[in-house]
């Protein structure tokens, strides 16, 4: 896109931020019914000993029956990153600042003078377990000074905000990818961060540096900005860039009316598929061999990308809510092939056809509808270990309709939908979550871009030992002319392969893991381990699937001092035999998070999938 017309673009979103910058309007003081309900199965052995603490410290004791009572006052028990449950040396608090008061405030829905309602304590809580600076998050009723009173007991624990936030991906070949982003994520406790971004790959080194503001301009507006290049390895020489920066006002609470956001960002950079350290190559040899260099093609291209964006949301609705959203948007992408002139110009050909995306401008208006409901299922030990963590339930749906033109900059006509669905029902302190999307784009009464994708989970109830997680997806590219793939291997799904081993326009994956029952490491770390099955396979064409197979075993590390998020080492065995070529005959991965989070229905476009 020339750049007369991207400044265009930017031109046009920036007005449709800025109609919507009047603050959102104040929640009602009486919600509207019906409430939204929450779902929960009592607290961890570690979150009710922090409980008690907290109300022998202000000498209060629970309320069973909180419901329609006046809350009197609200009451914060913030709790150190090291407390005297935790291993390490209490000076270390010197070097950090506890979250401020009124930043535990503004994310409250709940406030004294009010009747208790335990739909908005559940809201509060909510909030401050979405903030990445705390932990531990609890919000209790006790009782008050008489009848007919309730105190409010926010209590929370903040994570060591001096952090490496690193992370790595280790393969049977080596490193294969190094995060290290050092950080100060809680300036003087007001959740302000500065982020230093290094970024290592086998074959390239980004350095970058990153600023947030959740809240700006009383409370308001978020903000993002953020940039670095991105250095070729052995000459250090720029190879490329990345940045951008973002303004939004989200839905702060579920009675939150209107937001509206803006954004631009760009990334440069040389896109190369790494398979067990090393980066893989493109070959017809259906065996993986590389007999003739010359047939073996490296897997990498140029990336260019350019994005500016804008929208207004009017949101309706508590229980079961209803967003209406209107949008632009220009994107730029281009890819460019090295030059692959010593290489069989057949290979070279097809990698080009059936692997590298389809450079396109753009631009355009679009249009969303959004419905969801607020209930929510609280549960322990399945996408973390002994933190209360809240999923969405119920019918959940999206559609979103949007359009390209020539006339304002883009590259083709074409006029796109992008729908789904999805419904959650608990299983008693369990979930099943099955959802449908689709991406329909036509271009001269023909669809040239299409696609399905089903995904399932069934999260069983939790025993004395565990749970069991079945998880699966389906994705089918059945119209593809912008050449999009999808990869399996090492810690995406297919454990104990290499890393990106399978690559496909297609994807069809099953996982089922054990997860157990945690234990603590002295009074507050937590372990817990992993048994697993994986199955599936990446492929262009469905009379051509061939379900590759792999078990293992894994490890589960939670540090509440650290992050919500739990540190997880698996090793996993592939069971072909023989071994496909590229493949040990074991690998280990190691990440934070789990290997198959929990996946939600999103708006998106073929351009971002």
């Amino acid at each position: 896109m020339p750049g007369g017309r991207l400044a265009a673009v930017v031109a046009l979103c920036l007005p449709l931020a800025a109609a919507a910058q009047s603050p959102p309007s104040p929640a009602p003081s009486a919600p509207p019914e019906p409430e939204p309900e929450t779902s929960r199965f009592g607290y961890s052995p570690y979150e009710q000993e922090t409980v008690e603490e907290a109300l022998r410290l202000l000498h209060a004791t629970r309320d069973p029956a909180p419901e329609g009572k006046r809350v009197e006052s609200v009451e914060q028990v913030r709790l150190e990153v090291v407390e005297e449950r935790d291993p390490a040396p209490r000076f270390l608090n010197l070097f950090h600042v506890v979250t401020r008061q009124n930043i535990v405030d503004r994310e409250l829905v709940l406030h004294p003078g009010e009747p208790w309602r335990q739909s908005l304590a559940d809201e509060s809580q909510r909030n401050l377990e979405a903030l990445p600076q705390l932990s531990l998050v609890l919000v209790v009723a006790a009782r008050g000074s008489r009848p007919g009173l309730v105190r409010m007991v926010v209590i929370t624990k903040d994570v060591w905000s001096l952090r490496a936030n690193w992370d790595i991906a280790y393969t049977s070949g080596g490193v294969e990818s190094l995060s290290f982003h050092p950080s100060e994520t809680n300036l003087l406790g007001t959740h302000e961060s500065l982020s230093l971004l290094l970024d290592w790959a086998p074959l390239s080194l980004s350095v970058g540096a990153r600023f947030d503001a959740p809240r700006l301009f009383e409370d308001q507006v978020s903000a993002t900005v953020e940039g670095g290049v991105i250095l070729e390895k052995g000459t250090g020489m720029r190879n490329g860039s990345f940045g951008g920066f973002a303004l939004s006002s989200p839905l702060w609470t579920t009675r939150t009316e209107w937001s509206w956001g803006a954004s631009v960002a760009w990334l440069e950079e040389e896109t190369r598929l790494y398979q067990n350290a090393k980066l893989a190559s493109f070959s017809l040899d259906s065996s993986g061999g590389c007999a003739d260099p010359r047939t073996c093609v490296p897997y990498e291209w140029r990336s260019d990308l350019l994005t500016a964006t804008a929208s207004v949301t009017r949101s309706f609705g508590w229980a079961r809510k209803q967003d209406v959203t209107l949008g632009f948007e220009g994107r730029r992408r281009e890819f460019t092939l090295p030059d692959l002139s010593a290489y069989d110009p057949a290979t070279v050909q097809a990698f080009r056809q059936t692997r590298v995306p389809v450079s396109e401008d753009r631009v355009g208006p679009y249009v969303q509808y959004r419905t969801y409901s607020t209930n929510f299922l609280r549960v322990l030990d399945l996408e973390t270990l002994a933190l209360q963590e809240d999923h969405r339930l119920g019918f959940e749906s999206y559609a979103r309709l949007y359009a390209s033109s020539r006339s304002i900059g883009a590259s083709r006509d074409f006029a796109g939908l992008s729908a789904g669905v999805s419904d959650t029902l608990p299983l008693r302190d369990g979930l099943l979550r099955a959802g449908l999307e689709s991406i329909t784009e036509v271009e001269a009464g023909a669809v040239q871009d299409g696609s399905l994708q089903a995904t399932l989970r069934i999260a069983s109830p939790r025993g004395s030992l565990g749970r069991l997680v079945l998880d699966g997806v389906l994705l089918d590219r059945y119209r593809n002319s912008l050449d999009q793939t999808s990869s399996l291997g090492g810690d995406s799904r297919l454990r104990g392969y290499p890393t990106g081993f399978l690559v496909g326009s297609d994807v069809l994956a099953a996982n089922l893991e054990f997860r157990s029952t945690p234990v603590a490491l002295g009074r507050s770390v937590q372990l817990g381990g992993v048994a697993f099955c994986d199955a599936g396979d990446a492929f262009d064409d469905f009379g051509r699937i061939w379900i590759h197979r792999s078990v293992g075993a894994g490890l589960r590390v939670l540090f509440p001092q650290l992050d919500r998020v739990a540190f997880r080492v698996d090793l996993g065995f592939p069971l072909e035999r023989p071994l496909p070529a590229g493949a040990a005959p074991a690998a280990i991965f190691i990440r934070f998070d789990q290997g198959f989070p929990l996946y939600d229905i999103a708006p998106a476009t073929a351009a971002t999938r």
